[in-house]
């Protein structure tokens, strides 16, 4: 498991499913990647999104998934989409109204509907 450049915090997005992972810092990725039934869960497709929009696929490997960054980046809008369906999975109500100004703080909302 390599971080490289990953900032955080940032969005586990599993294939096929609208609820999103939250993954606080860089030692909650650690912990999360350590967890063998994390990684022996992972699909192709999966994905994680940082704090900066980049995206990384995540693929099973030995001592935990690994990151291979894509080019592909999301924009402020295709990340509140994501946290939008995430929130209408939780059962909130109004999620047309979710709104952030940064793609950190559309990634902060994910912690905050979840708990």
């Amino acid at each position: 498991m390599t971080t490289g450049g990953t900032r955080f915090p940032a969005l586990v997005q599993y294939q096929h499913d609208d609820e999103l992972g939250f993954v606080a810092s860089k030692a909650d990725w650690a912990r999360m990647c350590a967890a063998d039934e994390f990684n022996a869960s992972l699909q192709p497709g999966d994905r994680l999104i940082d704090s900066a929009g980049q995206v990384y696929r995540l693929l099973p490997g030995k001592g935990g998934p690994r990151m291979d960054a894509c080019a592909q980046a999301l924009t402020l809008n295709e990340v509140l989409v994501l946290v939008r369906n995430h929130a209408s999975v939780q059962g909130n109500c109004c999620v047309a109204k979710l709104g952030a100004r940064s793609i950190d703080e559309a990634i902060h909302l994910v912690a905050y509907l979840t708990d």
